[in-house]
């Protein structure tokens, strides 16, 4: 993902929702959500650098892109229930911050299972027997 600087894309709707204290993000929030690919695209493209930023400073800059993809993912899905009551930057930047949350619990739950499997796997016990520490069955000729 290359960040595109935050003017570098469409300047606004080209019909505002009725609402002149609006920002530009949250305008194109509002006609995305009515399905609108195009507005869909320059929604991306005003928030995108920032939403990634906001990551790498939540996170690292080695899960950025993806958390930033997984941001998009959730804030689409959720789309249908923005009401432009807060800036569409605000409710972006609250999905980016739950994705990073979510996304440290399973490194650091990831962490303690691989430390209980290095513990457990480095002991002075035998390995155990597969087949329950039983003697092969012996068989008489008779």
């Amino acid at each position: 993902m290359i960040p595109v600087p935050r003017d570098a894309g469409a300047s606004g709707p080209a019909e505002p929702t009725g609402d002149a204290g609006r920002d530009p993000a949250t305008e194109w929030a509002l006609t995305a959500r009515d399905g609108d690919p195009a507005a869909q695209a320059a929604f991306v493209r005003l928030t995108q650098a920032e939403v990634w930023r906001f990551a790498v400073a939540l996170v690292d800059i080695d899960s950025a892109d993806d958390l930033t993809q997984e941001t998009y993912l959730r804030a689409f899905r959720a789309l249908p229930g923005f009401e432009g009551r807060s800036s569409a930057r605000t409710w972006l930047l609250g999905i980016a911050r739950r994705a990073c949350a979510d996304h440290l619990r399973t490194v650091v739950r990831r962490r303690r299972l691989d430390e209980r499997l290095a513990a457990n796997a480095y002991t002075d016990r035998p390995h155990p027997d597969p087949a329950g520490s039983s003697a092969p069955p012996t068989w008489s000729a008779g």
